[in-house]
């Protein structure tokens, strides 16, 4: 008689990038505007071992041990990891330790759950009451525009002005540092401060169609990306001088994301 073979792990299934990357920034940018009152939140844009789609990383302190942080692994096979210092186990139901957040995102019945048991994993108490902050709206406008992008089917990415590789090290990016406004401040930090320079260029996003690099590094972004500045609330196409407030423009169409989505989906139709 023989023995039955141990039971297999469930397969993570697989995702296109543009679906897997558009729920991680979904939950972000929700994450980030329960949590808009902590200014110490910071998202960090990982790329260990030079991968091709890296991790997005909220961490509830940049650069400390002890710091709560969820990371987002964009790859073809989903992945949630939190990293929950002095919080016990049993914080949350469920063991977010590994667990594929796309599809739990796609099969819930109402999203802001798996958001729910995210934000208690992560030891945080319930949030106030959300707040349309510039910075939380580029960062929905961000994470809706990538959504849109997904759905069309259309290979887009989003890279962060600060990145941070396994064998590159920490550095700001060239198209960041040749923009007016951090020109200045990028340029009084030192070399070797990566957590203020996390927080100076972390803030900045370029949304541009697919790269093999994870991050472009060139100062000319290719044709069609848009710049999303979240510590000024902008949306700017260098290339042509453009730069629109988000601010106004969500006022002006009564508080409703869609028309400033879209606004800046025409931005990099005619960037």
């Amino acid at each position: 008689m023989t023995s039955e073979p141990p039971p297999r792990e469930p397969r993570v299934p697989a995702y296109r990038f543009g679906v897997t990357s558009a729920v991680a920034w979904r939950i972000v940018a929700e994450l980030l505007r329960r949590h808009h009152h902590r200014e110490s939140f910071r998202l960090v844009h990982l790329h260990p071992g030079l991968s091709p789609t890296g991790m997005l990383q909220l961490c509830s302190r940049v650069g400390e041990d002890d710091a709560a942080s969820v990371a987002f692994l964009l790859g073809s096979e989903p992945r949630v990891v939190i990293h929950r210092p002095f919080v016990p186990a049993a914080a949350s139901a469920l063991d977010w330790g590994h667990e594929d957040h796309v599809s739990r995102w796609l099969e819930s019945a109402d999203p802001k759950f798996v958001v729910d048991d995210i934000q208690a994993a992560l030891g945080f108490p319930v949030a106030k009451t959300p707040s349309a902050t510039p910075r939380v709206l580029t960062y929905r406008v961000l994470a809706a525009l990538l959504e849109r992008k997904a759905l069309a089917r259309e290979q887009v990415r989003a890279s962060s002005g600060w990145y941070d590789t396994s064998a590159l090290g920490a550095q700001i990016a060239e198209w960041a540092r040749a923009l007016p406004w951090l020109a200045g401040e990028t340029a009084r930090l030192d070399a070797n401060d990566w957590v203020s320079q996390a927080v100076v260029a972390g803030e900045v996003w370029a949304v541009h169609g697919w790269t093999e690099h994870p991050v472009p590094l060139a100062e000319a972004l290719p044709n069609g990306s848009v710049i999303l500045d979240a510590k000024r609330g902008h949306a700017c196409l260098p290339n042509r001088g453009s730069d629109t407030e988000l601010m106004p423009l969500y006022q002006k169409a009564g508080r409703r994301l869609g028309p400033v989505v879209r606004h800046v989906e025409t931005m990099m139709e005619g960037g």
